[in-house]
């Protein structure tokens, strides 16, 4: 298990920021089950870089026929 302090995590705003998104974009993503996944601590949502990262990976494509929503 890697050791907690080792790993980023961002608010929506930072997040949203890293991803290029508005915060806004997030929150819908959050409703409606898209987006990276994210933790809720304390009430506050937290994103890791790792999902964050993972998120973006999973969506490369090379080519806009293989593009998926």
């Amino acid at each position: 298990m890697s050791d907690l302090t080792s790993q980023s995590y961002f608010d929506t705003h930072e997040a949203a920021r890293v991803m290029r998104l508005a915060p806004i974009t997030l929150r819908k993503w959050r409703q409606t089950g898209r987006g990276p996944t994210f933790s809720k601590v304390n009430g506050k949502v937290l994103y890791s870089a790792e999902d964050i990262r993972d998120y973006i990976i999973e969506r490369r494509v090379n080519s806009t026929a293989n593009y998926r929503h």
